[in-house]
């Protein structure tokens, strides 16, 4: 009995994650940060933008800026294809769209699959760690569970 609570308890602490692909590399946020997945919309520039803030869309009524992930994240730009979209997502009340190569899945990742990233040992000199924590899945496949806060530079709200 206490058995099959323990595993009921653990199946409650299980998260849904949004698992999309940048310069080959798998990367993931919660899925409730996920507003919904746009193929090719069309993205007005902004004049003295950085290069990575690809302009802005208009959703529904709403601007909403866009970012490009593989900049944002100092990869080298590639052009777009027919799997690169935009995920528009919720930060702090806020919405944005980011651009990714492509979208792969949504998974569930149980606690116990998730470790501490140990990316702040392999950064060069001040750079920021943007992934908090890393997802060791079946098969030896790694997530990198970025900290969407810090790749975009929002101060978390107390």
């Amino acid at each position: 009995m206490d058995e099959l609570l323990a595993k009921s308890k653990q199946q409650d602490e299980v998260n849904k994650y949004f698992i999309f692909s940048v310069n080959g590399i798998d990367f993931s946020t919660e899925i409730d940060r996920v507003t919904e997945i746009i193929t090719k919309p069309l993205i007005s520039p902004v004049p003295n933008a950085k290069n990575f803030c690809k302009g802005i869309i208009n959703l529904r009524g709403t601007i909403i800026p866009v970012i490009d992930m593989r900049e944002k994240l100092q990869f080298s730009s590639t052009e777009y294809d027919e799997r690169t979209c935009v995920i528009v997502m919720t930060i702090q009340e806020q919405l944005i769209g980011v651009i990714v190569d492509e979208v792969r899945e949504v998974t569930d990742i149980a606690p116990e699959k998730l470790f501490d990233s140990p990316a702040s040992s392999m950064r060069s000199g001040m750079g920021k760690n943007y992934t908090s924590k890393i997802a060791n899945l079946e098969g030896g496949r790694v997530i990198q569970i970025l900290d969407i806060e810090k790749v975009f530079d929002v101060k978390v709200q107390e």
